[in-house]
C-alpha cells in the first residue's frame, strides 16, 4: 500500500565527502539530506549508523500532502528506480517501517566509492507499478 511505502535512497552529493539521503515516507520523497562521509571531531566517537539515524531524525516531513503531491513524487520515484542506469541505491522498510540499518550503512560506502549497487536489494523491493495500475472506465 501506498501509505506504507517507506524507504531511504542513497546517492551521490555534489558536495565533497558526501552522500546525499532521501526519506520516502508513505510514498513522499524528502530531502535532499547531506551525510558527511569524513570523520569530523565530533563525530569520531559515533558510529555511521548512528549518524545516519541523527540524519533520518532531524528531516523535515512536512509539505503538500494532496493526492497529486503524493502522484508527483511516486512518478519521480518510479522513474528513477525503473531507470537501467540508476546512480544510488534504494533501501526498503520492513511491515514494522524499520530500515536495513546494516545494508544502509554497507550502500552508503559503495554509492560513495562509485561502486555497483548489492544484487539482493532489489530482489525485496515492493512493485511501484501497483500504485500506477489503470482500471478500465465502465
Amino acid at each position: 500500500r501506498i501509505d506504507r511505502l517507506s524507504g531511504l535512497i542513497v546517492q551521490p552529493s555534489a558536495v565533497p565527502d558526501c552522500v546525499s539521503l532521501f526519506r520516502i515516507d508513505s510514498g513522499q520523497i524528502f530531502g535532499p539530506m547531506p551525510l558527511h562521509i569524513q570523520v569530523t571531531e565530533h563525530t569520531k566517537s559515533q558510529s555511521m549508523d548512528a549518524r545516519v539515524q541523527e540524519v533520518l531524525r532531524n528531516v523535515e516531513r512536512e509539505g503538500p500532502r494532496t493526492a497529486t503531491a503524493v502522484m508527483e513524487h511516486l512518478a519521480i520515484l518510479k522513474r528513477w528506480y525503473y531507470r537501467s542506469n540508476r546512480i544510488g541505491e534504494i533501501f526498503f522498510a520492513d511491515d514494522k517501517d524499520t530500515l536495513p540499518m546494516r545494508r544502509i550503512v554497507r550502500g552508503i560506502s559503495r554509492v560513495f566509492r562509485g561502486e555497483e549497487p548489492e544484487a539482493g536489494n532489489i530482489l525485496n523491493a515492493p512493485v511501484i507499478d501497483a500504485a500506477f495500475e489503470q482500471k478500465p472506465l465502465s
